[in-house]
């Protein structure tokens, strides 16, 4: 009885359903020890795709282990899906969203998680996304003014001057310089995470719950492990967290009233408002003051602030501390995108010792106009975005109803409720779509895809964050083989905001100094530590240099 018993576990565990048993896979064994053993994410990433290649070369399905296999298997807290390592189902997915549905985290067995990430705009599914992106949108339909990101990129740069040419953990200074970016536009205050000589308190329990909701616990034993201590401390660190998120909606709800809110505002002082008024006053104008049943309920307003918080900073902090760290490696790109700044600022970038903007405080930084003309450092941002994207896999889809894949020879039939992920990282490294030098870092490869007949027919206006002369970056215009901020109805709605707040940052800190990688020597070989983990994507020990131009 006992042996039954346990053959039934293990058979419910592992065991490969009938409709995936024909796709490669690594073993769930693999799986289990690199999550217990806390690998770093890209280790992890990439120890299991040997496994799938091993697997699907043995299978016939690839003839080198230079290659992808378009879909295999893959296991997690038991259960079994699909995973997409190919643009044209990709495209699929991401496009036919009430067929593939968001994934209920509850539902699963990631019930921490999913309290933590609460019914979002990014999260929910397609009925009640509706009802969000209605509220949201008016909030993301506008340019971004680049003084919202010129003043905290000034006080980063007053606090690199005083390390006079010590070596700065970079992933440490952006993760303080895009929240306090995220902090003014999002909530139209000053975090001063920069300037602060240690973390304040919400961002090292922000840390602390990032930490928690990636952990080995959560991922492998799901609702089953709540009562255990580590996860007892990760659901004390939310409720935390969510006090410091409360703290600041109902400062800005009372603010608002305060004013009044049927208060009609031109298109110039809504310009200045903060996301989170605009939203607070979409949601207030077109359902009354009491709410209505339509809505955003005060939770709500809860899960797309914190929302904001990992994709407003989070996400761009890791591409910024990717991008100094690949230019510090490659010393020729980075003197040709402090050419393009000192080109396109032209006047407006001279400084000298002397002169009134040479300091920290009153530092030259890109007008919207200008920023939008930085076309070889918009390249060097979307090759970051395309080698370490932030979100390694794009978050689990819920099949809806029977679908069948026909892109693999013979098509792959499956049944409604199996899991669909999309695997952004495999795709954007496929030499079958970005060639032999897939693994390399080379911005110039976007300035031939500008010139490309897809590219050429879908022009960019610099409204979504393009560069008025680069590649738009929605999926289309690459055959969705570039995927970063998703792609569909349902991409990220905070795409241009990241991107304009790179290049700023980035042409800022151009004119200011040149840097070098120094220190680790994972880093120093190309090969930089991550964070543990699966879905996100954290450096780790990346130490640059700073040296003050003349």
């Amino acid at each position: 009885m006992a042996a039954s018993a346990s053959y039934r576990i293990y058979a419910s565990l592992f065991h490969v359903p009938a409709h995936l048993a024909s796709l490669p896979r690594a073993s769930p064994w693999l799986t289990l020890r690199l999550l217990l053993s806390r690998a770093p994410a890209l280790d992890l990433i990439d120890k299991q795709m040997h496994a799938v290649r091993l697997d699907a070369k043995h299978r016939g399905l690839i003839s080198d282990l230079s290659q992808t296999p378009r879909m295999f298997a893959s296991w997690v807290l038991g259960r079994w899906s699909v995973v997409l390592a190919n643009a044209d189902d990709a495209k699929v997915v991401l496009t036919k969203i009430e067929t593939f549905e968001k994934m209920d985290f509850l539902a699963l067995g990631f019930g921490t998680t999913g309290r933590f990430l609460g019914r979002n705009v990014a999260m929910v599914r397609t009925h009640e996304w509706r009802g969000q992106r209605k509220v949201i949108n008016p909030a993301f339909r506008r340019g971004w003014d680049t003084r919202l990101f010129a003043e905290p990129a000034r006080h980063l740069i007053a606090q690199i001057d005083q390390l006079d040419g010590r070596p700065a953990d970079v992933a440490d200074w952006m993760q303080r310089v895009t929240l306090d970016a995220l902090a003014g536009a999002a909530f139209g205050q000053d975090f001063q995470a920069v300037r602060q000589g240690n973390k304040s308190d919400m961002l090292k329990t922000y840390d602390a719950v990032m930490k928690g909701i990636t952990s080995p616990v959560l991922l492998l034993f799901g609702k089953w492990g709540r009562w255990m201590p580590s996860v007892r401390k990760v659901e004390n660190e939310i409720a935390r967290f969510d006090e410091y998120i409360f703290a600041i909606i109902d400062q800005k709800v009372a603010e608002i009233r305060a004013r009044g809110r049927d208060e009609e505002v031109g298109e110039e002082e809504e310009s200045k408002m903060d996301l989170l008024e605009l939203m607070i006053r979409a949601q207030m104008k077109d359902h009354g003051q009491s709410g209505g049943s339509g809505g955003f309920t005060r939770e709500e307003l809860r899960s797309n602030v914190v929302t904001f918080f990992l994709a407003g900073h989070d996400t761009t902090a890791n591409s910024l501390t990717f991008a100094l760290y690949l230019l510090g490696l490659h010393q020729d790109k980075q003197q040709l995108a402090r050419a393009e700044v000192l080109r396109v600022m032209g006047d407006d970038a001279i400084v000298t010792p002397t002169s009134d903007n040479a300091s920290a405080d009153s530092f030259p930084y890109p007008s919207n106009m200008q920023q939008a003309q930085l076309t070889y450092i918009s390249h060097i941002v979307k090759e970051v975005l395309r080698l370490y994207p932030s979100v390694l896999r794009i978050p689990m889809r819920d099949l809806q109803s029977p679908f069948t894949f026909t892109s693999t020879t013979p098509p792959v039939s499956v049944p409604k409720g199996t899991l669909v992920v999309v695997h952004s990282y495999a795709i954007q490294r496929a030499k079958e779509y970005w060639g032999a030098d897939a693994d390399e870092f080379k911005p110039e490869r976007w300035a031939k895809l500008a010139s490309a007949p897809t590219a050429a027919a879908t022009a960019p206006d610099g409204t979504d964050g393009s560069a008025t002369t680069s590649v738009p970056i929605h999926p289309g215009a690459h055959n969705y083989t570039w995927i970063p901020f998703g792609g569909g109805a349902r991409t990220c709605v905070g795409n241009a905001f990241s991107l304009v707040e790179q290049r700023v940052i980035l042409a800022m800190l151009l004119l200011r100094y040149t840097w070098k990688v120094v220190g680790n020597e994972a880093a120093l070989k190309g090969r930089p530590r991550t964070a543990p983990g699966g879905g996100l994507l954290h450096a780790e020990g990346i130490m640059i240099e700073f040296t003050r131009r003349n």
